[in-house]
């Protein structure tokens, strides 16, 4: 048995609800319910039967759905079991019907229990696990509310009217208002709604027990008792037999969970949960609805979504999957009763799981964290670690980027770049030896990395934030070295390491020869994932500093000039190449152009005559010593 699958039922929430065991392939093997799904599934391990012996030898992974109670996971495990039909619960299972209480249409609506559930206008209430437990809610019913019993009308009282269990309206002995009161009672009751009929019996129950009216009082408490049977029923069906997605996200910094609950033919048949990723800046009901969006593109829509959501961006989803269905599409956003009921259940999976993948990230973060901790020999783990990398474009818009990793998981709230200051673009510095790239031009990548630590960690300093567990640079021996004398130069002797991209070899100071750390190795992986995510935001703002300096403009500096007058010069001279020829008269006749914001134009225009025409570029570096 996979010490994975193991690691797995332990993190599993202590919840009521449905497990699911599975096989390599995604085959359910075994569906069952459990109180506490954390300590059910884990009496798997010691379970000397051999069927359960015969499972765990193939079972390969578990999924969950929880619930808010026992009777909601007995009933979602058995429509569970019958849409799955897992090998090892054939004999657990048989065609038996559960049953219902339905409060029927028409005029006169009578309670009745029934095994079939048809949409047929009438109200639903179940399914009850068994035939007694509808029986015995039934029957409470029917003493606190006396509907009619008979199957047609009867032209005369029965026996029920003498003995007060039914208001007779085939006698007309109550008014079609009064009955409809008692239905309305009854289907609050159905829907858990009943606090004022339950006061209503436990006061009567009081005063007759006031009154020594033991008998009575006795009634009433067996009343009552049955009444909070029928408040504490379980909520997994729906009042009438519709397709619907239930959807809710639940976000953690840019990671969010999304879980789709799945009612089919009136009963939850399953869920899908999904992870996404990128969530930083989005309001989480707008993400969901892109989300299901692109769910939707590929897979059948259902009839109704249910998720919760704002009413412009609801409005806005509806739109969208009425194109993508071809036909009605309905998206709520439930407040009350049942669906909202069924909101709650896919928000409490959507949080637990959420759980376990914040676990999962941190169990893999500090597994790789305590490998590299072994692997380079440091005192203790490198729980924060800040790595470094260099870009430019054919030489140009030399940026150096740093990104900070926390217990194996990226921390995008300490990530910076630099945009070189001291080192050139087109020279490399004399005495050091750089690297070129590019046709005819070369980046001092030793320096640029130097620069780049100097000013991390001088800043670092200076506001007194703690320090990182080890530095990373990419490259080989060279780029460490320059690293290694930054630091020194700052007084700090942090733990330092490089990471070279060809071989993939690790340099650290003081060691002669590189790691070579399999590739498999969590330690390996965790230095590549902080190496190249440093290399993506470095290309990243590289591109966005190449951008600017292709749209920039001379005109951009001269104040005054805006989108508009810098267009309407550029029209009336044919070009940049024309603005600079013209006079501060020739450009005082463009509309919008008066003649003091003309000469400023011929003043700027001349102070940049020297670059040959190319565009300023302005810089938003972040100087970490101001930062």
């Amino acid at each position: 048995m996979a010490a994975g699958l193991r690691q797995k039922v332990s993190r599993l929430p202590r919840e009521p609800g449905v497990y699911l065991w599975k096989d390599g392939h995604g085959e359910t093997l075994y569906i069952g319910k459990a109180v506490d799904l954390r300590a059910r599934a884990s009496s798997y391990f010691n379970d000397p039967a051999a069927k359960t012996q015969r499972l765990m030898e193939q079972a390969a992974d578990i999924d969950f759905i929880a619930v808010r109670n026992e009777k909601e996971a007995l009933v979602l495990e058995q429509t569970l079991i019958k849409r799955n039909k897992p090998r090892y619960n054939i004999r657990l299972t048989d065609d038996k019907s559960y049953p219902y209480l339905k409060l029927t249409s028409g005029p006169y609506p009578r309670l009745v229990k029934t095994f079939r559930y048809v949409d047929d206008g009438g109200t639903y209430f179940g399914p009850f696990p068994d035939g007694y437990g509808a029986f015995h809610v039934l029957q409470v019913l029917s003493d606190l509310l006396p509907l009619r019993r008979c199957r047609t009308l009867p032209k005369h009282k029965c026996l029920y009217y003498d003995i007060g269990k039914c208001i007779a309206p085939c006698i007309a002995a109550c008014t079609d208002e009064e009955y409809a009161l008692l239905v309305a009672e009854t289907k609050d009751i159905l829907k858990g709604q009943a606090a004022g009929l339950a006061r209503r019996v436990k006061n009567d129950m009081e005063r007759a027990a006031a009154e020594h009216r033991f008998e009575d009082a006795a009634r009433l408490r067996d009343q009552m008792r049955g009444l909070e049977g029928v408040l504490e029923r379980q909520h997994m069906t729906a009042d009438s037999l519709e397709d619907r997605d239930v959807a809710a996200l639940h976000a953690r910094g840019d990671v969010a969970i999304v879980v789709l609950l799945h009612q089919r033919g009136g009963k939850i048949v399953g869920q899908s949960p999904f992870t996404l990723r990128g969530l930083a800046d989005q309001a989480p009901d707008g993400a969901l609805a892109e989300f299901l969006r692109g769910h939707y593109t590929d897979r059948t829509v259902p009839r109704h979504v249910a998720a919760e959501l704002t009413e412009a961006v609801r409005a806005g989803l509806e739109s969208d999957l009425r194109l993508l269905r071809g036909g009605a599409v309905t998206v709520e956003s439930p407040r009350r009763g049942e669906k909202r009921r069924w909101l709650e259940v896919a928000a409490q999976n959507a949080r637990l799981r959420m759980e376990q993948e914040q676990e999962r990230l941190r169990r893999r973060g500090m597994g790789a964290v305590e490998a590299l901790q072994a692997a380079l020999g440091l005192e203790v783990p490198p729980r924060a670690i800040e790595g470094f990398d260099v870009s430019h474009q054919a030489g140009r818009h030399t940026r150096a980027a740093l990104v900070r990793f926390v217990d194996g998981e990226p921390d995008k709230g300490g990530y910076r770049t630099f945009g070189m200051r001291t080192v050139g673009e087109t020279a490399v510095r004399a005495g050091t030896a750089g690297a070129t790239h590019g046709r005819g031009r070369e980046v001092d990548d030793y320096a640029s990395i130097a620069e780049a630590v100097l000013r991390r960690y001088r800043g670092v300093l200076g506001r007194g934030d703690p320090l990182p567990d080890l530095v990373l640079v990419d490259g080989g021996p060279g780029q460490l070295r320059a690293a290694r004398e930054a630091l020194a130069a700052l007084g700090l002797d942090l733990r330092l390491a490089s990471l070279a991209k060809r071989e993939e070899e690790v340099f650290v100071p003081g060691r002669l020869h590189p790691l070579r750390l399999r590739r498999d190795d969590p330690a390996l992986q965790l230095l590549q994932r902080v190496r190249d995510e440093a290399h993506r935001s470095g290309i990243r703002q590289v591109r966005r500093k190449a951008t600017r300096s292709v749209t920039a403009s001379p005109l951009d500096d001269v104040p005054g000039i805006g989108p508009k007058k810098r267009a309407a010069l550029l029209k009336a001279f044919a070009g940049l190449a024309g603005v600079r020829a013209a006079s501060a008269e020739d450009m005082a006749r463009v509309p919008g152009i008066d003649h003091a914001l003309a000469e400023r134009v011929v003043e700027v225009l001349q102070a940049n005559g020297g670059e040959d025409g190319r565009a300023r570029t302005r810089t938003g570096d972040h100087d970490e010593a101001a930062a």
